[in-house]
């Protein structure tokens, strides 16, 4: 059997639906042991699989979550992450700017109802046979130049219906727990706009409902009020950027639009304690 390469590269590179690794749509990649990687997701979700190696993952509420060759994990919309390389890694990283269905006929809303004994923690998946050849072949045509935007959403709507056809939904719903509720529609907007917000009003106008409406939305779909889980929500990601990353008390202040650095000081001594 003759070598199989890619035809035409000029043409694909110079094509204006060419992907670049730091276009942020789905990578292959390798990390050497000992590094850190500091990442935030923005309005995007990020799904991570580990083909070689093993990493450390913190964000959010979870610290130090080991995560093995051959598993993946889900990191939702507007947090910041690290990963800690404990030897050297191969991963593939997708990122999904849109994100609801696993095939036309299949939302993660019908997942809603398979949360219900589901405890929030660091949720992973097994590769299984399906998975291996799909992120093998994926590979062959990264390697080749083959990076065609359509083609790489196809390819990301491909991994969807893997997922759907061979995993359960008791497993789906654990790996999509962060995302998934009675209105995902909702929850997205929520998930993509809580730190840009300063108010429940603002957050209702931008949702376009009355206030209450909004609050009662709210409730319904997190189980909080609005002020409440927003600083839930920031004190988790404010306390990782304490942790995990080099940012100075005052430039974390203002990252997270507070008034001023004793509104910001009150407010870890609320939350934290100190």
């Amino acid at each position: 059997m003759s070598a199989v390469q890619l035809l035409y590269v000029r043409e694909h590179t110079e094509c204006y639906n060419y992907v670049y690794d730091n276009q942020k749509s789905l990578v292959s990649t390798l990390f050497e042991k000992d590094t850190i990687r500091k990442e935030d997701s923005y309005d995007k979700v990020i799904v991570f699989f580990v083909l070689k190696g093993n990493i450390i993952v913190s964000y959010n509420e979870y610290y130090q979550k080991c995560v093995v060759s051959e598993e993946f994990f889900l990191i939702p919309p507007n947090t910041s992450f690290t990963i800690e390389v404990r030897e050297d890694m191969k991963a593939m990283v997708f990122y999904f700017r849109s994100y609801g269905k696993l095939c036309q006929c299949f939302s993660l809303d019908a997942l809603s109802s398979y949360t219900k004994n589901i405890e929030p923690d660091f949720h992973k998946l097994l590769f299984n046979q399906r998975v291996t050849d799909f992120l093998y072949n994926l590979e062959l045509y990264l390697n080749d130049g083959l990076r065609c935007f359509n083609f790489l959403e196809l390819k990301k709507e491909e991994f969807f219906l893997i997922l759907r056809a061979y995993y359960s939904k008791k497993e789906l719903a654990a790996f999509f727990y962060p995302i998934i509720g009675r209105d995902i529609s909702f929850r997205k907007l929520v998930l993509s706009n809580y730190l840009g917000v300063n108010s429940t009003r603002e957050f209702a106008q931008l949702a376009h409902y009355s206030v209450s409406g909004f609050e009662k939305k709210f409730y319904k779909e997190f189980g909080e009020y609005p002020h409440q889980w927003i600083m839930n929500e920031k004190s988790k990601k404010i306390l990782h950027d304490i942790c995990y990353t080099e940012d100075s008390l005052k430039d974390i202040c203002f990252n997270y639009n507070f008034s001023s650095p004793g509104h910001f000081s009150r407010f870890c001594k609320k939350i934290y304690g100190r």
